[in-house]
């Protein structure tokens, strides 16, 4: 076994986070993970590589087709976050604070662009070295301000094995839960504080897992770990106490994890998520609306893009314009057109009205960027 510095994941604390025994053989470690999000089994088979474990050649394979995916990303975030007004987070940063040696896989590239013009910009540097394809695009309103999520993938080089590769870029840092915790469009300067509120803010979508508690502990074991104050602070500013005090109190049942978690911090955390839980309680809430857009948007609920065309394109990039026609908005875009919709399921002749409107209008002006 090799040596570990204090409070620094090891093979065993994996094993403890899946519930498999540590004397089990890493076959069924793999396995248990497998349930998992986040390509867990590629962490579990790095770390007992790391410790001199024999990989079986399907495993070192795996984990060989998982680091060229990390490299890819990692390369094209490092890029990406060149670009002015461009911050990477989470994936790439994160992997950092991870043992010599461990894989953190990320699923995804997630980037925060500073205004709408950046945001095209990313997707555009992205949409001319890769065949991106499956665009997913939602706009949220947050008082006057129009704000675009949008997202591009394109496959992989073994796509039977790996998945597709995602770029997820939006023009807010945090979006939060509408009626509960409003959107947060800036994140701290601080790369570490904004990735560690960018994991607790993915409570709004999902249940914590063992990959957030491994997150969490890697993180707040960091060097660059600000101190349990600054870190309460945040949370308390960015509406996100409960949400990260819950995740170190998930984090404190696990003997192997608790001794690595700094006990002030929970201790400021318990008063600050006390008073937002009461401003939630007693907050106005989800407010009801109709399925008409305006209203929707007025109340900071998201819209979706529904794609109206099938191909892509790579047209100039400046913001995206909204053409109204009757209820409906047609969302006009460098890659694409898209109808706004509510939900996934649209009256099919209100799309292909959309359509129909579609057709009478100009064609979105050519890329004036130099592709050579």
């Amino acid at each position: 076994m090799t040596a570990h510095a204090p409070h620094e994941p090891t093979l065993g604390v994996l094993y403890d986070l899946l519930g498999v025994e540590r004397d089990a053989p890493l076959a069924d470690a793999v396995h248990a993970s497998r349930a998992l999000r986040g390509g867990f089994a590629n962490i579990v088979l790095s770390a007992a590589e790391t410790e001199g474990i024999p990989l079986t050649p399907g495993h070192a394979e795996e984990l060989h087709r998982a680091r060229r995916r990390a490299a890819g990303y990692r390369r094209l975030g490092g890029e990406l976050s060149a670009m002015r007004g461009v911050t990477v987070h989470k994936g790439p940063s994160l992997a950092r604070h991870y043992p010599e040696g461990w894989l953190r896989p990320s699923g995804d590239l997630d980037v925060v662009a500073e205004d709408e013009d950046t945001l095209w910009q990313v997707i555009g540097n992205v949409a001319r070295r890769f065949p991106v394809e499956d665009p997913m695009l939602s706009l949220l309103q947050h008082g006057d301000e129009r704000h675009l999520y949008v997202s591009v993938g394109w496959p992989a080089a073994d796509p039977q094995f790996t998945p597709n590769f995602r770029v997820e870029v939006t023009t807010f840092a945090y979006g939060g839960e509408p009626g509960v915790v409003p959107m947060r469009p800036a994140q701290p300067a601080d790369q570490w504080l904004a990735d560690l509120l960018a994991i607790t803010e993915e409570r709004f979508q999902r249940e914590f897992d063992p990959k957030d508690l491994l997150d969490l502990t890697c993180a707040l074991n960091s060097p660059t770990a600000p101190a349990p104050g600054l870190v309460a602070a945040a949370a308390e500013a960015y509406l996100l106490a409960p949400e990260l005090l819950e995740l170190c109190e998930l984090a404190q049942r696990h003997a192997a994890l608790a001794g690595g978690l700094p006990r002030q911090l929970t201790e400021l955390l318990r008063p600050a998520a006390q008073t937002e839980s009461a401003r939630r309680a007693d907050g106005p809430g989800l407010p009801h609306v109709e399925d008409e857009l305006g209203a929707r948007r007025a109340a900071g609920l998201p819209l979706y893009g529904m794609q109206l065309a099938e191909r892509l394109r790579l047209g100039d990039l400046r913001p995206a314009v909204e053409h109204h026609v009757d209820a409906d908005v047609l969302l006009r875009t460098p890659i694409a057109d898209f109808l706004l919709v509510p939900s996934e399921l649209v009256d099919p002749e209100r799309y292909e009205a959309a359509r129909n409107e579609l057709a009478t209008l100009a064609p979105w002006p050519a890329s004036t960027a130099d592709t050579d």
